[in-house]
């Protein structure tokens, strides 16, 4: 969510609740509430032209009149959060910092640490950052908020309120300071299992970039990535397409353009409503740099056609990018048209944060292309002094290349050939960056390759070590064999001599012979016992991660689907597939390899249920789970019973009273004899409701499921539904 619609959310929230919780029959508190909205409304328009920031502080300024003529401080609080806005929109700091600070001391004063934490907080999201001069004082509120999320306690909001300050510090730009911190922010946030870290990395990765160092940069976006392509992707779509975006450009700065058409492609699809001039010209260059010149032009023309450019800011991307689509197909003249335009936007834009390196190379490299070298070499002098300046290693390679062929054009040979080796030094150096990303990615492959090969070489040393061991075994007894015959013999020359001393000695014998054979046969039992344990346990790893990867497939799959019913569908295939996973990962996890401990199992699938449908917590679970065992044949049907039982009451059960809760039941009433129940106090189900000729999906799997248990399922209704399932328990090593 972009800073501009989180403070709109924020203010409609605001004035929502306080309309309510204030006197909502006065005139005085309508009016007031009429007054933001209205000056909202001229706030978050799009370009801040000064004619809407003036208008802004119209509504605001009588909003505060009346606010205070009513002697409402929270009116008063709100009204001037929103001037303090409107200034620092106008890139007016000092009167900016003068209205939040009349807001933090009224909080001061009251000892409310946490809304005093929050006015701070506020008051660095709306400073801007494309001014270097204001960085140091957004920091500064970052810290000040900071510590007072630490004064209570709040140690996420004290870890975001650090992360925001190392934003700043990026932009000052004290880019080691920043990464260093947002490293700190990293730690701090799994340590407390927040999920959302990449954002952290989109920000490492941003340092690295300022740093110049190409190696930590791809290394932080691969990382941001890893963590994006596992992230909840019910999250924002929005924060999705930035980041992606965020690793198209990384890969664009190193010049691996397949690798940025994949990532801008991805973010795309994640950009929805929301499309970002930004966003485009890095499909349009991503395109064009694969040889798919005409393909970028035509969705440059359908995307201004939808979505017309309005501000200076967006006509002048849209200008760049269709200036150079029309330089990669040849034609001239048009492609002058825009790159004029762009020129001129390019005044006008000279405050925003703009990659203007990009814009010079490309109107230098189009005046040398058409041969009006003084133009090229006049647009060289001003690139020549971006090199090392915020310019990626591909930017100052193009850079030095370009200053080689206008110093070549220009009759500088001596120029020319120095410019010509700077351009072959940094080349070698992008080449070789290219080549370690290519390689980092070539050992992630052999890994996973090395790894499934050594499982597939262990299993065949295990065969061939049993083989070997029987042929031992066979040779032992032979031998055996031989020996006794030949002590045989010789007990018969020597029986009239020695009958009771040799027989006696040749009983002994034979006892400790089949000693030593037995504690043999014992050992290597246990030996076999352990490897087929073992076996056990990787096949029941094998199987869950096959499930997971199902589970992955239709998570991918949903992103494609907009039918609701579908989507509905494969959400209870993912929770199905996620029950019969969790069982395999108990087995590969436990000692018990063939059965499951039913209370960890319920447990945990009861939780993740509840984060799918309730993660809020508004829905209570009894769970009264004995200690029982089941074989993996029937946990695996008890598991999906209990998925669907909870499905259904969350899908048609729910909300229905203010202390909704779940039961489930799991006990052995007789021996042998379980008696599995799941009920919630719910809308119930008509008294005539017979499970086995209801069409539904899930009853149908259920009444499958209890057949596959040979058991007894009952459906009724007591204060919601009941779903009882009798089944007698089967052992493992009796079937």
């Amino acid at each position: 969510m972009t800073p501009v619609a989180h403070r709109s959310l924020i203010s409609l929230i605001t004035v929502i609740v306080m309309t309510i919780t204030t006197a909502s029959g006065q005139t005085d508190t309508l009016r007031i509430a009429q007054l933001l909205k209205d000056g909202q409304d001229y706030l978050l328009r799009q370009g801040n032209e000064k004619k809407d920031l003036d208008s802004a502080f119209f509504y605001f300024k009588q909003a505060l009149a009346l606010s205070r003529s009513i002697h409402s401080d929270p009116w008063v609080n709100t009204t001037l959060k929103w001037m303090g806005d409107t200034y620092l929109e106008g890139n007016d700091l000092a009167s900016g910092v003068a209205c939040f600070q009349q807001v933090i001391d009224f909080y001061h004063k009251r000892g409310d640490v946490l809304k005093e934490a929050r006015a701070w907080d506020r008051l660095g999201e709306c400073i801007p950052n494309y001014k270097a001069s204001f960085n140091a004082e957004k920091a500064r509120c970052f810290e000040h908020a900071r510590q007072l999320y630490h004064a209570i306690g709040d140690t996420l909001d004290e870890l975001l309120a650090y992360k925001d300050e190392a934003d700043a510090h990026l932009w000052l730009p004290d880019a080691d300071l920043a990464e260093k911190e947002l490293l700190e922010v990293a730690d701090g946030l799994r340590a407390i299992h927040y999920r959302r870290i990449h954002d952290v990395y989109d920000l490492l990765r941003a340092a690295a970039a300022i740093k110049n160092d190409p190696v930590k940069e791809v290394f932080y976006t691969m990382e941001m990535v890893r963590m994006l392509d596992a992230a909840d992707t019910k999250d924002s779509s929005i924060s999705f397409s930035g980041l992606y975006y965020s690793a198209s450009a990384t890969y664009a700065r190193l010049g691996m353009w397949d690798r940025s058409l994949y990532y801008s492609r991805k973010g795309w699809n994640w950009a929805g409503s929301y499309p970002s001039g930004v966003f485009v010209i890095r499909m349009v260059e991503a395109l064009i740099h694969n040889d798919s010149a005409r393909t970028a032009l035509d969705f440059l023309s359908e995307e201004n056609r939808k979505f017309p450019p309005v501000s200076a800011f967006d006509r002048s991307l849209a200008s760049h990018a269709a200036g150079k689509c029309y330089v990669a197909l040849g034609d001239f003249a048009r492609a002058e048209k825009e790159l004029l335009k762009l020129v001129v936007y390019m005044d006008t834009t000279k405050n925003i944060l703009l990659d203007s390196t990009d814009m010079l190379l490309d109107l230098g490299e189009f005046y040398l292309l058409t041969h009006r070298y003084d133009k090229a070499d006049r647009y060289a002098a001003v690139l020549r002094s971006m090199i090392g300046r915020m310019a990626s290693l591909y930017q100052m390679a193009r850079i030095e290349r370009f200053e080689s062929r206008v110093d070549s054009a220009m009759g500088r040979p001596k120029d020319a050939l120095q410019h010509f080796q700077a351009f072959h030094r940094l080349n070698d150096s992008l080449s070789g960056v290219q080549k370690a990303v290519q390689i980092q990615d070539i050992q992630v492959k052999y890994a996973v390759e090395q790894k499934d090969k050594d499982l597939r070489i262990k299993s065949g040393d295990i065969q061939l070590l049993t083989k070997q061991n029987q042929l031992q075994q066979e040779r032992a007894e032979r031998s055996r064999t031989v020996r006794n015959l030949i002590v045989a013999g010789l007990l018969l020359l020597l029986f009239l001599v020695y009958v009771r001393y040799r027989l006696k000695q040749q009983k002994n014998r034979q006892l400790e012979a089949r000693q030593k054979e037995i504690s043999d046969k014992n050992n290597e039992l246990e030996r076999l016992l352990h490897e087929n344990e073992w076996l056990l346990k990787e096949v029941h790893h094998r199987v869950k991660n096959n499930l997971q990867v199902i589970m992955s497939l239709l998570k991918a799959q949903s992103d494609f689907l907009h039918d609701k019913t579908a989507l509905a569908a494969v959400a209870d295939s993912e929770h199905r597939v996620y029950a019969m996973s969790l069982i395999h990962q108990k087995l590969y996890k436990s000692n018990l390899v063939t059965s499951v401990r039913m209370s960890e199992y319920i447990g945990d699938l009861v939780e993740y249920l509840r984060y799918c449908f309730d993660p809020s917590r508004r829905v209570m679970f009894d769970l009264q789970v004995g200690p029982i065992d089941l074989d993996v044949q029937q946990a695996v049907p008890v598991g999906l019973i209990i998925n669907e039982a909870i499905t259904n009451s969350f899908k048609y059960a729910f909300p229905f009273s203010g202390d909704d809760r779940i039961t489930i039941l799991l006990d052995e009433i007789e021996e042998d004899r379980i008696m599995l129940s799941i009920a919630d106090n719910g809308r119930g189900v008509p008294p005539d409701f017979d499970p086995t000729r209801h069409n539904s999906f899930g009853m149908l799997l259920i009444s499958g499921l209890t057949e596959d248990l040979d058991g007894d399922l009952t459906v009724r209704k007591e204060k919601g539904m009941v779903i009882d399932v009798r089944f007698r328990r089967v052992d493992h090593l009796n079937k």
